[in-house]
């Protein structure tokens, strides 16, 4: 059976899937064979440090090779690879965790209760602003304290294979935020506990699988040894990963075995392409919860001027819907996303400033303007046409556009204030969507959104 994984179209561009691995559809003896999981929607990983692992190229990797302390199951409940038990008590706003005492990492070293515990102060050290753990008690003064990393803050409390994590108020499905791969537990020894870098050569893994082969755009992972079912379900002894761009991943008939996994978005093609592959290939949709943004640098002139900014928006959404065949349509995210603004909340911040005569003022302004755009190849081919059209619709000199060589260096140019526009992906976990938008803004986490860290405007949005 083939099968490619994508979402319905959601939102402001189009859809980004969730990477899950689906490798359950492969049956064979022992799960002794290779499976191969393809991946179109982003390049090799940069990093393994996981305090990276939301990097969207980094994360497939880290969820290989790490455990967190908490995992969520296909049918969306919890359970957990390295705690005993795991509770959370609404009275006392108190979480606890039992951790196992039978396993070790791929060196042979014992996982501990201090590394599991040292997962979450690296991220509260590095992030304190991030859901959850933003509300642990103690926190302000431990952030205060000389080298913090060598102790916890008041509400993270040890004992024997217990860990306590106590909070300053309620916070519903707190347990939701340690799945994320920011938590990938990893040997104490490994961090340096004054600057929080890494300093193994190799980190020895916590996680399922081990890396065996690093070559060009292939992965090949293996199963670690006496690692049975994952997750109650028997997966492959071996997993490839494959980073191809769309036209190699859907048309080479030599991936399309009955061992292989295409992770795609039909944001990445158009609508008669989507229809013939639905012809060719079992097709299987993930829960809308992603989607792809366009965003508009606003250090970048004139899109300094939030006018501006809404004039190109607004064309860019009309030659989108031309080149994809498909509608694009606003979310609740657009109200915290700069490069987009209702008509509403633009006709409130010009209050009684004539809105043609601003819309007419922008183009003017954006006409025989020099302007620098790049991107990375993973960029979809309908959102690189759209950007054209727009781009020669409103009379735009382009400087480029510029292909990076990956998107850490695209989303380097964009901050940087070299590139004015960048291809987004994100998404809310539908467990917890106000814990994921306040995580998408918290400061030091999103390179690409530090403009947003800052904002008060945009905190106190967040805040209600």
């Amino acid at each position: 059976m083939k099968h490619i994984r994508w979402t319905h179209y959601v939102a402001i561009v189009g859809s980004l899937i969730v990477v899950i691995f689906c490798l359950d559809y492969f049956k064979g003896k022992n799960g002794d064979f290779l499976a191969t999981f393809v991946i179109t929607e982003t390049g090799k990983f940069t990093s393994l440090d996981p305090l990276d692992g939301d990097s969207s190229q980094n994360l497939p990797v880290a969820r290989m090779l790490y455990s967190t302390p908490v995992e969520i199951f296909s049918d969306n409940t919890l359970g957990s690879h390295v705690l005993e038990s795991f509770d959370y008590n609404v009275e006392k706003q108190t979480i606890e965790w039992i951790v196992r005492n039978d396993l070790t990492y791929s060196d042979g070293s014992s996982i501990t209760t201090d590394d599991v515990a040292f997962s979450v102060a690296r991220m509260t050290f590095s992030r304190p602003g991030f859901p959850v753990i933003r509300l642990i008690k103690g926190l302000h003064e431990w952030l205060q304290s000389n080298s913090p990393l060598k102790t916890y803050p008041e509400g993270i409390k040890i004992s024997g294979n217990k860990i306590t994590i106590q909070l300053t108020e309620n916070y519903p499905h707190p347990q939701f935020r340690f799945c994320l791969e920011l938590f990938s537990i990893i040997p104490k020894k490994c961090v340096n506990l004054e600057t929080n870098k890494i300093n193994c050569d190799v980190i020895p893994t916590s996680g399922y699988y081990e890396l065996k082969e690093n070559v060009e755009r292939d992965l090949i992972f293996q199963k670690r040894s006496g690692i049975g079912k994952i997750q109650n379900k028997n997966y492959p002894e071996k997993i490839k990963i494959l980073y191809r761009n769309p036209e190699e991943a859907f048309y080479a008939k030599e991936l399309h075995g009955e061992r292989t996994v295409i992770l795609s978005s039909e944001s990445k093609i158009n609508r008669e392409q989507q229809k013939k592959l639905e012809s060719e290939l079992k097709v299987e949709y993930t829960p809308a919860a992603w989607f792809t943004i366009l965003q508009i640098n606003a250090k970048v002139a004139p899109f300094n001027e939030a006018s501006c900014r809404f004039e190109f928006s607004e064309t860019f959404r009309k030659n989108y819907e031309k080149v994809s065949g498909d509608l694009s349509e606003s979310s609740v995210f657009t109200k915290v996303v700069a490069g987009y603004q209702s008509p509403a909340d633009l006709l409130k911040a010009v209050s009684d400033k004539n809105m043609s005569g601003l819309r007419t003022a922008c183009r003017q302004k954006m006409f025989g303007a020099n302007i620098k755009w790049g991107y990375d190849k993973t960029t979809p081919q309908t959102f690189i046409d759209a950007m054209m059209a727009t781009i020669k619709e409103l009379g735009i000199k382009l400087d480029g556009p510029t292909q990076f060589k990956d998107r850490k260096e695209e989303v380097e140019n964009y901050i940087s204030g070299k590139s004015a526009f960048m291809y987004g992906r994100t998404g809310f976990w539908a467990l917890d969507p106000t814990g994921d938008i306040q995580m998408l803004f918290t400061p030091n986490l999103h390179k690409g959104l530090q403009h947003f860290w800052n904002d008060e405007k945009l905190q106190g949005l967040l805040g209600k």
